[in-house]
């Protein structure tokens, strides 16, 4: 749950009114967060992975995508893929990092 509260904390911490500037400025700190991103994503697709590998993915009866809560996880975990990826670079992709924000709504299913 901590990861997840630190990445939240990296997405306030955006500089979207630089980006104002022009599709080819990036402010050095959005520059430093992309690496840090880069960071949270693979532990995110780890985690992802080690609960597919545990729960099996579709098929048993408490399989991953079983659960609602991880539909959510793993398109978020699919579209936070998607951003690094160099080679898909349209504007509806990039649209995709927004919904790196319902990264927290994860820690709903981990609460009692």
């Amino acid at each position: 749950m901590a990861i997840i509260i630190a990445n939240s904390v990296m997405l306030c911490l955006e500089d979207h009114d630089e980006r104002i500037k022009g599709p080819t400025y990036w402010s050095e700190r959005n520059f430093q967060l992309e690496k840090v991103d880069l960071v949270f994503t693979v532990i995110f697709i780890l985690e992802c992975a080690l609960k597919i590998i545990a729960k099996g993915f579709v098929f048993h009866e408490k399989s991953y995508l079983r659960d609602y809560w991880n539909w959510l996880d793993f398109f978020v975990v699919c579209s936070s893929v998607l951003n690094f990826l160099p080679m898909i670079d349209s504007k509806g992709i990039k649209a995709l990092r927004t919904f790196r924000i319902l990264r927290p709504l994860r820690t709903v299913n981990r609460m009692p």
